[in-house]
């Protein structure tokens, strides 16, 4: 029956077994009618093979369904101890794939009171050990490492549920008790997020990390730290570090690659180093070009066909054409907008800057950096 498991759970070097993969209905009506025509010549074996058959048909529609549209009755889960990617989606929330981390009701004040002295200092002692290791695994699934991804992830699911176990355990001063409870909700969801993760078998499952607003930062937390007078939060920073911009100025023609695609664009040369485990084979990034709050407009460097390890760094020519002349742009300033990393098996993890990340993971050469 070992064809009846999902086959994400191979374990050749793609992390597909052939062997295993999943039955279709019409695959499944061809090998039971095989089975069945194997078991005519003996009688004994002629009721046995109508039961494996019937089995087999019953199993592929099971598998098939388990995948695609989750696993009724919880048969295959009890059946292979697997949990189907579509029930394990929906279960990180319970019966919705939403969490409603304004909802304080669910878990109300409890443990010492905190004075106002002591809460600030108690809070940050909370999350601190989450910051760390939900970044490392957010780095990590970038790289497209099925197995390093869900052991970094499922150390982070350990210390965000922590956190927020911590968050909850103490009754906060009226002035920011709901949004403590906001904010260990919001671990708590990270959390369920994390498990997600680590339970997953396929890699693209673990986009889930750097869904919408993963590079940004809570509101609570904000309001929370203020109010307490501490340190300004910090969002997640970009997997990749930037370690140099220089405008070069116009292109007058074909690259080194001989392509004449930008001749004629100004080019600024972004050199990256990448905080990616693993080699990443392609690079889209994108900035947003601004003049004081005036968004000029979005400007993008591709890479492709490459071998970027982590410490490595690379220069990614980015061609200017928002139009208009030189002049328009002069003393204009870049930010992140989006970033688009290829993995060694060729899948992209996509994720956006949150409209406030240039203030909450500040970038130093990015932020002294104007066109000229």
């Amino acid at each position: 029956m070992a064809r009846l498991h999902d086959s994400r759970h191979g374990s050749d070097a793609d992390g597909i077994d052939d062997d295993d993969m999943p039955l279709t209905h019409e695959q499944a009506v061809v090998e039971a009618d095989a089975e069945l025509r194997r078991m005519t010549y003996h009688p004994v074996r002629k009721a046995v093979g109508i039961v494996v058959a019937m089995g087999v048909a019953i199993g592929a529609s099971l598998g098939v369904g388990y995948m695609f549209g989750g696993d009724p009755g919880g048969i295959v889960t009890a059946i292979t101890g697997v949990v189907c990617p579509q029930d394990a989606k929906y279960a990180l929330d319970g019966d919705a794939p939403f969490v409603n981390t304004s909802d304080t009701s669910e878990h109300p004040a409890k443990g010492a009171r905190l004075s106002e002295k002591d809460a600030g200092q108690y809070y940050l002692e909370a999350v601190k050990p989450s910051i760390q290791p939900l970044r490392d695994a957010m780095n990590t699934l970038y790289g497209g490492d099925l197995k390093a991804t869900r052991a970094a992830a499922g150390k982070a699911a350990t210390v965000l549920r922590a956190t927020a176990k911590a968050l909850r355990s103490r009754t906060w001063p009226d002035e920011v008790a709901n949004a403590a409870a906001v904010v260990a909700n919001e671990y708590d969801a990270k959390a369920r997020q994390a498990s997600y993760v680590a339970d997953s078998v396929t890699p693209s499952a673990s986009d889930e990390l750097i869904s919408l607003d993963a590079y940004g930062v809570s509101e609570a937390d904000v309001y929370l730290r203020g109010k307490l007078g501490l340190p300004a939060a910090e969002a997640p920073s970009a997997p990749l570090e930037i370690t140099g911009i220089e405008d070069r100025g116009i292109q007058q023609g074909a690259d080194a690659g001989g392509s004449t695609v930008d001749t004629g664009k100004r080019i600024i040369a972004v050199t990256v180093r990448s905080h990616v485990p693993g080699t990443l084979s392609g690079l889209n990034l994108t900035f947003d070009l601004k003049k004081g709050k005036t968004t000029l407009g979005r400007i993008s460097g591709i890479m492709d066909d490459i071998a970027l390890a982590e410490g490595q760094s690379i220069v990614v020519p980015v061609p200017v054409d928002i139009g208009g002349d030189d002049g328009g742009i002069a003393g204009a300033t870049m930010s992140w907008d989006s970033w688009s990393l290829t993995d060694w098996r060729g899948e992209s993890h996509i994720a956006a800057a949150s409209d406030d990340f240039a203030e909450y993971a500040p970038d130093k050469v990015m932020g002294t950096f104007t066109l000229r």
